[in-house]
C-alpha cells in the first residue's frame, strides 16, 4: 500500500493531544473532519514520536482509491506505526 492508494481520510477522534489540538475538536473531544492525507501523514509522524512506549488510539474512516471504504476503524498510533500507511496497513 502507498499513500497514493488512499483517496480520503476522515478523523473522528484521537487520544493524541497533538492531533486533537492541531485539527481542532468540539466539547465532546470529537474532531469529525476530512483531512488532507499528506498533511495528516506528517502529523502522525510528529505525534508518534511523542507516544513513548505506549500508544494513542485514533478513529478514522479511510476511503481507498479503488472505492473500498473502511468506516470508523480504531487504530493504535505507536512509535513503530509512525506514518499513515504504517498505521492502517495491518488493519485495512
Amino acid at each position: 500500500m502507498k499513500i497514493e492508494d488512499i483517496k480520503t481520510v476522515y478523523v473522528h477522534w484521537s487520544e493524541s493531544e497533538l492531533i486533537s489540538k492541531s485539527l481542532g475538536y468540539n466539547e465532546d473531544s470529537d474532531i469529525n473532519k476530512e483531512v488532507d492525507k499528506f498533511e495528516f501523514d506528517a502529523l502522525i509522524k510528529k505525534a508518534s514520536s511523542l507516544v513513548g512506549i505506549g500508544f494513542d488510539k485514533t478513529v478514522l474512516t479511510i476511503t481507498m482509491s479503488n472505492g473500498e471504504v473502511h468506516e470508523e476503524i480504531k487504530f493504535n498510533l505507536t512509535t513503530k506505526k509512525n506514518s499513515l500507511v504504517k498505521l492502517i496497513k495491518d488493519d485495512v
